[in-house]
């Protein structure tokens, strides 16, 4: 038995050396691109912008870093987009836990963490949860990397780890690297990364000039098809969230427990987002309870407002996201924000003093 497993522990050895060089390890050449830029300069990074797509279109770090460097000249910063499509805070917390994800530093670290307040929020436990594992998630959840960080499960019916044999088997990289030998010797790659995502993980987009008047000429046909969009969110959602213990305290803690201070702020979603789904009440009802939960912690919690005073064409993709003229404007605002907070310019000059 020994005779066999260590032949097979050396072709694993291997197969982890130089696999990964050949194959992404995440499913996502802009995942992987991340995930390089992080842990090759990761020991450079002040802030990391954590969220969906409404952070990784919308947020530009050179905009936000020439922006901080202008209000405090004698600190500056440089922080990092890692938001990705289709994972939400909740289910950014799991990937967060893991220093395959960010690389831990002694260098303070500043986390900012975009909340859509029209959407339901929580923390994406470590469980199967079919409703975590769509379209856009399901690619990376399965991925080398996702069974290398223990988050694959997320996607795994729970039948798949109730074997003793399976569980054993799965420590063999080789039985755990499978769909990527497999993607490697058949040549199924992933679609290459976009030319547009910049080096900081930004993915600026243009302005569909028709978007607008497209997206209100739907609305007949997503009242009757997608229904669910237009019913009421929840309070208990945030209720829970804003409570001791809840999505907002975790995340803290979460942060305290990784040697980061973690800052959320108010995503820029487009208004037509909000008056088309009737959750503009709702936005606002949630900002009360997050100003609340400022209050009893002394958290940090950035508002900027629904962007009404922006162009809904030019500052804005689609009738969600910013373009990359808006996510610039955006970015600056959100910097000369930042930059106005004594608490946060203290962590700035804590990070560049330990370099």
């Amino acid at each position: 038995m020994l005779g066999a497993l260590i032949p097979a522990w050396a072709l694993d050895l291997t197969v982890d050396q130089w696999l990964f060089s050949k194959i992404s390890y995440t499913n996502s050449p802009a995942f992987d691109q991340k995930l390089e830029a992080m842990q090759v300069e990761g020991e450079q990074w002040d802030i990391l912008f954590v969220g969906s797509s409404e952070v990784r279109w919308g947020i530009d770090p050179e905009t936000f870093d020439a922006e901080i460097s202008a209000n405090i000249p004698d600190i500056g910063a440089k922080s990092f987009n890692i938001a990705l499509d289709g994972f939400s805070p909740g289910l950014m917390f799991p990937l967060m836990q893991t220093p395959r994800f960010v690389v831990d530093r002694e260098r303070t670290r500043i986390v900012m963490v975009g909340l859509n307040l029209a959407e339901s929020v929580g923390v994406a436990r470590l469980e199967h949860a079919p409703g975590a594992c769509g379209q856009l998630q399901k690619p990376i959840l399965t991925s080398p990397f996702a069974r290398d960080a223990g988050i694959s499960i997320i996607c795994e019916t729970p039948t798949a780890w109730n074997n003793w044999a399976e569980r054993l088997t799965r420590a063999l990289p080789l039985v755990r690297y499978r769909s990527a030998i497999r993607a490697y010797l058949f040549r199924e790659y992933p679609d290459p990364i976009s030319e547009d995502i910049t080096p900081r993980g930004f993915h600026p987009h243009s302005p569909d000039a028709d978007h607008v008047v497209k997206f209100w000429a739907d609305q007949e046909r997503m009242r009757e098809e997608e229904a669910h969009r237009y019913a009421p969110l929840p309070p208990s959602y945030w209720e829970s969230a804003v409570e001791e213990g809840g999505f907002l305290d975790e995340f803290v803690q979460l942060g305290e427990t990784r040697g980061w201070h973690v800052v959320f702020f108010h995503l820029p979603t487009n208004p037509n987002f909000f008056e088309a789904f009737e959750k503009t009440e709702t936005v606002e009802q949630n900002l009360r309870l997050i100003q609340q939960w400022q209050e009893r912690t002394g958290g940090v919690f950035i508002d900027l407002g629904i962007k009404y005073e922006y162009d809904r064409q030019a500052d804005f993709a689609d009738f969600r996201h910013l373009s990359a003229a808006g996510a610039k404007k955006y970015s600056a605002e959100l910097a000369g924000a930042f930059s106005s907070d004594a608490d946060l310019r203290a962590l700035l000059e804590s990070a560049s003093s330990s370099d």
